[in-house]
C-alpha cells in the first residue's frame, strides 16, 4: 500500500525540484574590446550564471560549443554574436554586435642599393623600441621576403618599429637598419626598405652585429612610406 503513494509523490517532488530550478542567465565580454581585427584572436568571456552547456554563433557561420570560445574572423564587419545558455530548466540567449576592423598591416619592400633588384629570402626583424634595437636584442617579431621581396606583418599596434633587414651571400651580405613613421590603425603601412653590400673582412672576426652598426651610425635612417601595394619607384 505504501509504494502506491510513493511512486506518484516522488514524481510529484521530481516536477517540483525542476520548477524551482531558475533558467540561465547568459551574458558575455570580448577581449579585446577596443578596434578587434580581422586575424585577431577574440576571446569571449563566458560570464553566465546557473547554465550547463553552452552554444555560441559568431555571425559569419561559425558556432561553437565551450564555454569560452576563442575565434577569429577572417573578414572585416558588423556581425551578430549570439550566446545561448542551457540547463534542466530551459535556455536563454544574449546577443551583441560585434565590429571587426581591417587588419594593421605593416610591410617592407626590400631592394638592394639600386632599389632595381628585389632582394628575395632577406630576413627582417622587427622591434617596437629602440634600444632593444641598438643592441640587437630579441625581435618582437621575424619576418622573410618573397620574391618580390615583400615581408609583411599582420595585426601589428600603432607604434614606431625599429628593423633590421639581412640578406646574406656568399661573400658578404645586404643589410640595412632604420625606422617607421607611427603606423596607422586598420590602414596598410608599406615602407622601401634599399639595402647597403657588406663583404665579410677575410682579416678581422668582425660579425653581422658590427657590420651593421657601419649603416645605422651616427642616426637610423627613416624608410620611405608606399602608400599602395605594389612595385615602388626608387628614390
Amino acid at each position: 500500500m505504501k509504494n502506491k503513494y510513493l511512486i506518484p509523490l516522488l514524481g510529484i517532488l521530481f516536477t517540483f525540484s525542476l520548477s524551482c530550478q531558475r533558467l540561465p542567465e547568459p551574458d558575455f565580454s570580448v577581449v579585446p574590446e577596443e578596434n578587434p581585427e580581422a586575424g585577431d584572436s577574440i576571446v569571449f568571456i563566458n560570464s553566465s550564471a546557473d547554465a550547463d552547456s553552452y552554444e555560441w554563433e559568431f555571425g559569419d557561420g561559425g558556432t561553437s560549443s565551450q564555454e569560452s570560445p576563442v575565434y577569429i574572423y577572417e573578414q572585416a564587419g558588423i556581425y551578430n554574436v549570439k550566446l545561448t545558455a542551457y540547463n534542466k530548466a530551459g535556455e536563454e540567449s544574449s546577443s551583441r554586435t560585434l565590429t571587426i576592423f581591417e587588419p594593421t598591416v605593416l610591410g617592407f619592400f626590400v631592394y638592394d642599393s639600386t632599389g632595381e633588384v628585389a632582394l628575395e629570402d632577406a630576413e627582417v626583424w622587427v622591434y617596437d623600441n629602440e634600444d632593444d634595437w641598438n643592441w640587437f636584442g630579441e625581435p618582437q617579431m621575424i619576418g622573410t621576403t618573397d620574391h618580390t621581396g615583400l615581408a609583411v606583418f599582420m595585426n601589428v599596434d600603432p607604434l614606431v618599429y625599429y628593423i633590421w633587414v639581412v640578406k646574406e651571400e656568399t661573400n658578404g651580405f645586404w643589410a640595412s637598419g632604420g625606422y617607421t613613421s607611427e603606423v596607422v590603425l586598420n590602414e596598410n603601412n608599406y615602407y622601401n626598405v634599399f639595402c647597403t653590400w657588406l663583404e665579410y673582412e677575410k682579416k678581422t672576426s668582425q660579425g653581422h652585429r658590427e657590420l651593421l652598426r657601419k649603416i645605422s651610425n651616427p642616426v637610423p635612417q627613416r624608410f620611405r612610406a608606399v602608400m599602395i601595394p605594389g612595385r615602388p619607384v626608387g628614390d
